[in-house]
């Protein structure tokens, strides 16, 4: 009857001992204080965004897409074959991180565009979160 949760809890690797450093702040953060940071950057890059300031919302778009990118060394630990690598970093999702710094640092952009590409992010992060949060979250339940 717990086979799922023992598995989740004996089995699953666990992100507790997982360290990052942030390459906006060059702080050591654990896994849950760096994706906190992560969904700051978004929330406020989006609210810059709708209200149109461009400045601000370049620079918290710059720091997103360090941050997003930043993710690869954590997920790299486990994911080291070079097909799940791919997937992971390069094609749709790595192409929409790169245009969104090719977009964020130039002089002008469509903020339609960006919010496009944004999409494409935000999207492998819900595929992520799918597979990794959940199992996490029990993991964490169950330690209690």
């Amino acid at each position: 009857d717990n086979s799922i949760g023992v598995k989740l809890v004996f089995h699953f690797p666990s992100f507790e001992r997982i360290k990052l450093e942030d390459p906006v702040e060059f702080s050591e953060l654990e896994v849950e204080e760096y994706m906190e940071r992560v969904v700051n950057s978004l929330r406020s890059f989006k609210v810059y965004l709708e209200q149109g300031e461009m400045g601000k919302a370049q620079e918290e778009g710059l720091n997103l897409v360090e941050r997003v990118r930043g993710l690869r060394a954590m997920c790299s630990k486990c994911h080291t074959e070079k097909m799940s690598t791919e997937v992971l970093f390069g094609g749709v999702y790595g192409g929409a991180l790169k245009r969104m710094e090719e977009l964020l640092s130039g002089e002008t952009w469509s903020v339609r565009e960006m919010k496009k590409q944004l999409g494409l992010v935000v999207d492998m992060c819900r595929k992520c979160h799918n597979v990794h949060l959940i199992p996490a979250l029990v993991q964490e339940v169950f330690s209690e």
